[in-house]
């Protein structure tokens, strides 16, 4: 992946550059989400550097770690029989082992250990590369640097791998293709990836795969698509890391809670919907931090948000669900209609629900909020009910988003009570949006005397 278009130099890479002047040591810690760049940023740091390189894995055998260390005769004699214990696979205390290694390191400064995926370690290699770092950090011409998808411990200088902003993600779309993108292709995939460069990538490929995004040999084009969907690659590494900590009763709570609560919804409502105590709630928001689920107290980024719903058992999901309706006065309509999608609510209990919401919204002078609210209402109505409220929904809309309130219009037409009002209605929309002979061919099937408008 290369990013490098929008590239500047940071701390971390100037203090990691002037290493091979053999300078006070360094133990540094890049963090991250799947997908946002760690990798890709520490390599670029290295290759950089004038000092000689080496990356492991955190889960690669100290046997492994230790070979691969280039040797030097400034090594001292007491670190020749520990090092030598370590190649043969043979136990050496943590404390004891960090300090060989160090000295290893500095004997062969300047030099630059680079360890990736420090989360996939195990607490006693946590303990010993925590050691590590405080022995480096005392070693002129030595450098650590790990990356990981939480936070490392504290003997490391932490920074976390920001995602991209919107021109960053768009510099990086059209290096990707080659040319200029048009701003609607670049910001559609903004907004879904939220500046996470592999998922940027996946989408912009999954786009050109799909004949959305293509190339007249002159300029790209581009044509939004008609459904949302998330790439393959992408839909499988999060739903993956979403599958294996919904396997604990705890955590998937957590999850469908957190999922099914708007954003900034507070932590005591967060452990009611969730049916868990507070510290309850509290592990389990550490352990999908852990397990780069969660940063803070929201996912660290939409899609898991998104995939939620697709891992976890559906009993749990109507349970959270039902329980967010109860303790949540609705507020978003598309919020609302969602949860009561997932709470599985019989259609009358529904309708009755967001009838109220509209109300509400339009008693707060919110107008807008109570169409939408009757839109969906609308959903779980029959007959002249459903076209009435989906017609009063269309007129309200109508300034403000006209491709639903056409998609209400014409629903509201189907049904003769409103189907006259509806069809001037769908009419006026649909010129609006330079479809008009399409809206004078609806009015075609009117009788006459009604083609002279509504009364």
């Amino acid at each position: 992946m290369e990013t490098g278009v929008f590239h500047t130099m940071t701390d971390f890479e100037a203090r990691l550059r002037s290493l091979y002047l053999c300078r006070a040591g360094l133990a540094l810690g890049l963090w991250g989400e799947p997908g946002v760049g760690k990798t890709f940023t520490a390599r670029l740091w290295l290759r950089a550097t004038a000092c000689r390189t080496l990356t492991v894995h955190a889960r690669a055998p100290l046997a492994d770690l230790v070979g691969a260390l280039p040797g030097s005769s400034r090594l001292p004699s007491w670190a020749e029989p520990p090092l030598e214990r370590l190649i043969r696979g043979e136990y050496v205390e943590t404390a004891y082992a960090a300090e060989a290694v160090a000295a290893r390191l500095r004997a062969a400064a300047p030099l630059i250990l680079h360890v990736e995926d420090l989360h996939e370690a195990i607490s006693e290699r946590l303990d010993f590369f925590s050691a590590l770092a405080r022995g480096v950090r005392r070693s002129r011409g030595v450098g650590l640097l790990v990356t990981s998808r939480i936070r490392p411990p504290e003997a490391f200088e932490a920074r976390r791998c920001e995602p991209l902003d919107a021109a960053q993600t768009r510099l990086l779309l059209e290096r990707e293709v080659g040319g200029e993108l048009p701003g609607e292709a670049s910001d559609w995939v903004f907004q879904r990836a939220a500046g996470n460069p592999l998922f940027t990538l996946a989408y912009v490929r999954d786009l050109a795969r799909t004949g959305h995004l293509w190339n007249d040999t002159r300029h790209w084009h581009w044509r939004a698509p008609a459904r949302e969907t998330v790439p393959l690659s992408v839909e499988a590494l999060l739903e993956g890391t979403l599958r294996e900590a919904a396997g604990a009763p705890e955590l998937a709570a957590a999850l469908g809670a957190r999922a099914a609560l708007p954003h900034g919804a507070g932590r005591v409502l967060w452990a009611r919907v969730a049916d868990l105590a507070l510290d309850e709630l509290e592990a389990a928001r550490l352990e999908l931090e852990r397990r780069s689920v969660f940063m803070g107290e929201d996912f660290v980024h939409p899609l898991y948000r998104e995939l939620c719903g697709r891992v976890l058992d559906p009993v749990v999901q109507r349970k959270l669900a039902r329980r967010a309706l109860m303790l949540l006065p609705p507020d978003d309509p598309a919020e609302t209609a969602a949860l009561i999608e997932a709470a599985g609510l019989e259609a009358a209990r529904a309708h009755a629900l967001l009838r109220a919401a509209a109300r509400r919204a339009g008693a707060m002078g919110n107008g807008v909020r109570a169409a939408r609210f009757l839109a969906a209402a609308a959903g779980h109505a029959r007959g002249e009910e459903a076209a009435r409220l989906a017609l009063e929904a269309a007129r309200n809309l109508r300034e403000v988003d006209v491709g639903e309130a056409t998609r209400l219009a014409r629903l509201a037409a189907g049904h003769p009570a409103t189907r006259e009002e509806a069809l001037w209605l769908q009419a006026e929309l649909l010129a609006a949006q330079g479809r008009g002979r399409e809206g004078e061919r609806l009015l075609d099937d009117l009788p006459p005397e009604a083609r002279r408008g509504p009364a």
